[in-house]
Formats: structure tokens, sequence, C-alpha cells
């Protein structure tokens, strides 16, 4: 079993024919599917796939001679399981449009490929063309869509930078930070104590946000954290049922799914790993870890606040799968009614549904705490709900929730 051997089609030999020498080729993209032919069937005679499934972004086109290297990169976010079947290579025909310019095809032994949602795979695959003279075969490709290997990474990476003082870390054979290159972390910024849990003034005091989230220890059973928010545990005490190979601290967020009573736990390391689970149902067990990447660091924006605000330390961020993460810690310069639009969320950054998030604040005047929610529309309105009719100038709000943006 394995990916499909890929030869040019009928319409891609008479792309090549009428092209003069030194005339470009510009291939545009890849799709697969999972449509299998019987065996011996003639690939050069296809000009679409069976049935696709998905489009994938040129990653590379390396020319040598008469042969060029052309690759893709394709990532099962979102996709049910399914066998890759097919293959195909797509370019502009100045006469007829967009043509199958390549085509592969296992004849029913095509690669396995799990959903999504149990395993994420990254998959790096290509074409090796071989043509009677050189050809000038270009594309336009877009970085955006384009993730780095670690092989790539490793080798754009000077052996110079490479463990040394503003340079970068690097890994022992067992995959982990080696003793001397990791950071001292003292759990500083995370409550630790009773008095940081229960005296909001005395844990802002102490540059502690409980918006940020509340400290779990060994004592806690991850399969039993169902209530949403964020939770912190340092790398001394990590709660049962994390994922076995999680050795640092780092924070939990238990937030709900897209649809139903479904949750998500998503644990980012320390170190800026990150492991996401899904629990289907309330009744059903938790769903195997799945440890995903980040392309690049995340990029925090200021949240465009509506209200007026005595201050404000309101973030959101976008990762490479589509998923806004958000952050809400502000202090009302204003009173506001039940279900105040505080925030809006640009286009790119909105959900295609009504997503709900737990909220909590304090009103220190009143010595008044209150819980609520935030609800996300998908025009980007972010709305407040409190359990009181209306909350006075100078209470605090905070809360953070995740989804998956519109696309």
């Amino acid at each position: 079993m394995g990916l499909p051997v890929i030869v040019l089609t009928s319409a891609g030999a008479a792309l090549l024919a009428k092209t003069p020498i030194g005339a470009s080729i510009p291939v545009t993209g890849w799709k697969i599917g999972n449509g299998a032919l019987p065996a011996g069937t003639n690939l050069q005679n296809q000009t679409e796939l069976v049935s696709p499934l998905a489009e994938a972004p040129i990653a590379s086109v390396e020319p040598n001679e008469n042969q060029c290297l052309i690759t893709g990169q394709f990532v099962n976010t979102g996709m049910v399981a399914f066998n890759w079947e097919e293959t195909g290579l797509f370019a502009s025909d100045p006469d007829n449009g967009t043509i199958l310019f390549a085509y592969g095809n296992s004849f029913g032994s095509g690669e396995a490929i799990p959903a999504g949602s149990s395993q994420l795979r990254e998959i790096v695959f290509g074409a090796q063309l071989v043509f009677d003279v050189a050809p000038n075969i270009t594309a336009v490709i877009n970085q955006g869509l384009v993730f780095a290997t670690l092989m790539q990474l490793n080798q754009r990476i000077p052996n110079s930078e490479k463990g040394e003082p503003n340079g970068v870390a690097t890994l022992g054979a067992d995959g982990k930070l080696s003793e001397n290159q990791r950071p001292v972390y003292t759990g500083e910024d995370i409550p630790v104590s009773e008095e940081d849990d229960t005296d909001l003034k005395t844990a802002l005091e102490n540059k502690v946000s409980l918006g940020h989230g509340e400290p779990i220890d060994a004592s806690t059973d991850l399969d039993a954290l169902t209530e949403l928010g964020v939770y912190t545990f340092v790398r001394t005490s990590i709660p049962m049922n994390a994922p076995p190979e999680l050795t640092d601290g780092g924070k939990v967020y238990v937030v709900a799914a897209n649809s139903g009573s479904a949750l998500r736990q998503t644990i980012v390391s320390a170190y800026g790993i990150e492991y996401r689970r899904t629990q289907p149902d309330p009744v059903k067990p938790w769903l195997g870890w799945v440890k995903t990447a980040i392309a690049s660091p995340l990029k925090e924006i200021d949240l465009p606040i509506s209200v007026k605000v005595e201050g404000s330390d309101s973030k959101y961020c976008k990762d490479q799968f589509g998923r806004v993460s958000f952050n809400v810690y502000m202090t009302l310069g204003e009173a506001l009614s039940d279900g105040s639009a505080i925030a809006v969320f640009p286009e790119g950054y909105r959900p295609s549904e009504t997503q709900n998030f737990v909220m909590s604040g304090v009103f220190y005047e009143l010595n008044t705490r209150f819980t609520g929610s935030f609800t996300v529309l998908n025009n980007g309105n972010l709305l407040l709900f409190e359990s009181q009719d209306a909350l006075p100038a100078g209470s605090i709000v905070f809360g953070s929730g995740s989804f998956l943006a519109a696309e």
C-alpha cells in the first residue's frame, strides 16, 4: 500500500508539445481523491479525478536538466478517514484552461489516511517527471499554505546557532531538551495559595490573572475535567491521564466542540508543544491525545474593544488550523446592560455559527463575584451576558475561549 505513482497525461503531453522551448508551463495545484480505477486502466487518458476529496498547494518546483520534481503538501485537518487512491497535478493551458497535467492511481491499494480528529497527518508528496528536453515549469507558491517540515527547518538553522545564546535549542536522542537548555519554570505566573485563589486583589498585585488559568495538580483527573475553562499546572505536578510523553508544565483548555455536547481538551506545554483530544458525548470516553505542531509562533492581537474601559489586556490569535483563541480581561469604564456587545472580531476571525463560553467577574465596591457567558456571533460581535441585570462601572470581567474560524 502507498501513494499513487504519477504519469504525464495526454493533455499534459499535448501542452508540452505546443509550448515553445524556453516558454513556461505554469502548474497550478494538486488534488487528491479516493477513486480507485481497475488495474490496467490507461491513466494517460484521465482528464479529472474519479472522486476528488481535497486540494493541496504546490510546495516546490525543482527542475534538473530534463527532469522536474514537483511536490505538494497535504494535512488531514477536518477530514474523515479515507483511502488515498488518486493524485492529480493541474496546469494552465492557454487554449483549454486548467487541465489535468499528470495523474496517478493506486488501483485499490492506496494509503489509508486516518480522520484528522483522531490522528493528525502531514504528508509531503510529489512527482519526478522526465521530459525529452529541459522544461520550464513554474508555479506560484503560496507560502501561507505550506508548512515547513522538520527536515527543512533543521537544514535552515546553522549549526553555530544550535544550543548557543540567542540561537535555538537542540533536542537529544529522546526528542527532548537537555537539562542545561531547559528554562527554569517556577509557576510564579499562577495562583499558588488559597489566598490568591479567593482574593482577586492580591492575585492582581502579584501579577496573577485568575482568568488565565485555575491551578490543577497531580490529583486532578483530566478524564473528569469537563467544566469549561482554562487550567494551569507545573511540571512537578502533572495531572492524571495527561499525554504520557508530557513532562512539562502548561495549560489545559476545556472548550465546547462545534456541535452537540462534545468537548475538546487542548494542552499547551510551557515549550509550545500542543496536544488535543475530544469527548464525542458525555457518556463516552475521551478519544486519544493527538500531538499537533505550530508552524510559527502565534501572534497575539489586541481585541478591538467597543465599550468604555478603564483598562484592558484582551487578546486574540489564530493558529495554522484556523482555530481562533481569545482571552478577555478588562475593567469596565461604564455600566453595561445584559447582552451588550463589548468587542468585535475582524473578518477572518469569526465563527460560522454562534459560540458560547464561560465568563467570570468581580465588583470590589460591593464585594460581589458574578458569572455569566461570552457569546460570539458569526458577524464578529462578542456579547456579554451576566447573572445580574447590569454590571456597574469598575467591574472586572475575564474569561477565554476558542473556536474554528469560518472558511
